[in-house]
């Protein structure tokens, strides 16, 4: 009688024991959390460019560590989305030669296996694609629309746009928007946005208006995936925020004129965030007047320097569709651009419409 009772404790210490290492480490959730099955995945990270003499102007060691971290996780996400500012830009012959070598890391197997017919990359332009620099306006930074710069992009990058994409047609303005474009992917529907779409000068000025979006047809395209059955996740995805890091509306240059009315939108309509870059940074917030609903996430940390900051960190962001309906956030990251891999985890939590119980601290 005495072994069983003495069988039974070291029984009962070994079941405990398994349940106290039962977590998964990469991802800092428990294992019955991740026995949710993952129905649907992808990264998405911007801001890339350095301003330096290499053929593509991407910062190599950064972007080489990503692709190679990403091509290998255990799960390959459906999805790579590139929020802007690959390259340096601001001038076409810049523009056309910096975007053919970065396309030429991108497919080169040397370089990464990240050019993987499992993993679709999703390119999307940010304002060094598509602006040129130009005169403060009121003592502010300014960027102005260049010209050509659809046609650059479009030479280089069409190919890394999905072929049943939904395309935008505002104003008859087609081919200023063929970078704004919608698709869905089982039950979630994404909406992706030039957000510095080409216009030219109005009469008697000399240059047109940086920042902007065909606001019409994103609104009615967010209420028809609102509306339509078997869509049950919606995702906005642009180069640049509505809000910066501290909450407060940005119309200007680090934001969207029209970025009050997208964002109201989204809340009004249930969608789950808007995914963006521009700031070299890392961020979460829910920004609606309760502190709840749309997220704006920024995973600008995609290697670009930032003199603001003091402690850079570079990484990329995951999300993950679970079967249950939940949709987890994970971004990884690293203190400097040598370091190992992308070990730090940033940022870990679910995606819910109320307020969210995990709080961001920023790094």
């Amino acid at each position: 009688m005495k072994n069983h009772f003495v069988l039974l404790f070291f029984l009962g210490l070994f079941l405990w024991s398994c349940e106290e290492s039962n977590q998964t480490p990469e991802l800092g959730i428990p294992e019955a959390v991740a026995a949710d099955s993952i129905v649907l995945s992808f990264v998405f990270v911007g801001c890339n460019r350095i301003n330096d003499d290499s053929k593509s102007t991407a910062n190599v060691p950064v972007l080489q560590k990503i692709y190679k971290e990403v091509a290998a996780l255990p799960r390959k996400p459906e999805y790579f989305f590139f929020l802007g500012d690959l390259v340096e830009g601001k001038h076409l012959v810049k523009l056309d030669s910096e975007l053919a070598a970065w396309v030429g890391l991108y497919q080169d197997p040397k370089f990464s296996k990240i050019d993987d017919p499992d993993i679709e990359l999703v390119a999307i332009p940010g304002n060094h694609e598509m602006l040129q620099n130009g005169p403060k306006l009121d003592g502010r930074k300014v960027e102005y629309p260049l010209a050509g710069t659809t046609e650059v992009w479009m030479k280089h990058m069409a190919r890394y746009m999905p072929a049943e994409r939904v395309h935008c047609y505002q104003n008859n303005d087609t081919l200023n928007n063929q970078m704004t474009f919608a698709f869905e992917a089982g039950n979630v529907a994404f909406i992706v946005l030039n957000t510095d779409t080409y216009n030219a000068p109005k009469a008697g000025q000399t240059y047109g208006r940086e920042g902007l979006i065909p606001m019409d047809w994103v609104n009615a395209q967010i209420k028809k995936y609102k509306a339509k059955a078997g869509i049950d996740h919606i995702f906005v995805l642009g180069h640049k925020p509505c809000y910066d890091t501290n909450g407060k509306l940005d119309p200007y240059h680090g934001g969207l004129p029209e970025g009050k009315t997208l964002f109201g939108s989204m809340q009004q309509d249930s969608v789950v965030a808007l995914l963006c870059a521009h700031n070299h940074v890392y961020d979460r917030q829910q920004p609606g007047p309760n502190g709840n609903g749309t997220y704006q996430i920024i995973a600008g940390n995609g290697g670009s320097s930032n003199s603001q900051v003091k402690d850079l960190v570079f990484g990329y962001s995951i999300i993950n569709i679970m079967h249950s309906g939940k949709i987890q956030l994970i971004s990884k990251g690293v203190a400097h651009a040598n370091g190992d891999a992308f070990k730090t985890t940033l940022d870990s939590t679910f995606l819910t419409w109320e307020k969210n119980v995990v709080p961001f601290a920023a790094w």
